[in-house]
């Protein structure tokens, strides 16, 4: 491949979209919805729950939100996408749930949980990502 092609393929997989300089940038949490119970399997259901309050003057509407848990020894959440269409009015604080499956790999798991989503939004005629990361 030659020196211009990798350039030019760089400079496009670093671009991406941004949030509308004139939408305020929403405040979000990802968070699980219950209390992981493993019993004696290795897997179990998990519901993740994005929330977004709206600082905006716009609605910003949620399009996509993924889910994982990076950098977990002892247990994690699955990797998990899902679509949505859920408007949040400006100043209102909306949430979607992802059902996702956790796994584990010790019987005990001590270690807090890490998520991290990647959530796509769109206001004012745009789309855009933010990604939030939590401990807990």
């Amino acid at each position: 491949m030659s020196l211009a092609a990798c350039v030019v393929l760089a400079a496009a997989c670093a671009s991406g979209p941004k949030r509308p300089a004139n939408v305020a940038a929403p405040a979000l949490d990802v968070r699980m919805a219950h209390n992981l119970f493993f019993g004696t399997s290795t897997s179990t259901p998990a519901t993740v729950d994005v929330l977004l309050h709206n600082n905006a003057d716009v609605p910003i509407t949620i399009r996509r939100a993924s889910v994982t848990s990076p950098g977990m020894g002892q247990y994690g959440i699955l990797t998990t996408t899902h679509d949505f269409h859920e408007i949040v009015p400006p100043g209102g604080t909306g949430r979607v749930s992802l059902y996702a499956t956790a796994v584990r790999s010790v019987d005990d798991p001590t270690e807090p949980l890490t998520l991290r989503a990647t959530v796509e939004l769109e206001a004012a005629g745009a789309r855009w990502r933010e990604i939030i990361t939590s401990r807990r």
